[in-house]
């Protein structure tokens, strides 16, 4: 009798603006609305066959002006030149620390939670949206699924920031 592998297999997928091949949640997922409307799926679970993206802003860019979403789905669909502000606006959505914080408050962050990555891909307003807040500078989500989806969001946000608005590198290594 065969001996199934420890590990399964993650699945991979090809992004259809540069060819690269990646596991699936390193990737963008974009789906067809019924409008025949191409709309970014962050979450991977809006119904239909999923059309991929590597998560940067100019592959996103890339696919909408030649038309690479139309071929990949052999339809004639509509993806507006704003799609990768939609994505962009939706991973903030979904994210947790500001950018624009002060560092001693990463110090801090660092001595009360060791080895928790320190995200700072967001401003104080645009976390502070998250909490219904005109401004958070700092919160903390420990590992597990939902600090694994907050770090992979941030890597996805990453590649839609310009580098000119990045305040930092992204993820940190607190302590």
């Amino acid at each position: 009798m065969p001996v199934a592998s420890e590990a399964a297999e993650t699945p991979r997928r090809r992004c259809i603006a540069s060819g690269l091949t990646a596991d699936k949640a390193e990737l963008i997922r974009f789906v067809i609305d019924p409008g025949q409307r191409v709309v970014p799926d962050l979450d991977g679970k809006l119904p239909g066959r999923g059309v991929y993206v590597a998560p940067e802003r100019a592959l996103v860019d890339r696919a909408v002006a030649r038309g690479l979403f139309a071929k990949a789905v052999h339809a004639r669909v509509k993806a507006g030149a704003d799609l990768a502000d939609q994505v962009a606006a939706g991973l903030v959505r979904r994210m947790i620390e500001a950018s624009d914080g002060a560092a001693g408050g990463r110090d801090k962050l660092g001595v009360l939670a060791p080895g928790v990555p320190v995200m700072d891909g967001l401003t104080a307003a645009e976390l502070g949206g998250a909490f219904g807040r005109e401004a958070v500078v700092h919160a903390v989500v420990d590992r597990g699924k939902l600090g694994d989806r907050l770090l992979a969001l941030q890597r996805h946000l990453a590649g839609f920031r310009a580098k000119a608005e990045r305040a930092g590198p992204g993820v940190n290594e607190a302590g």
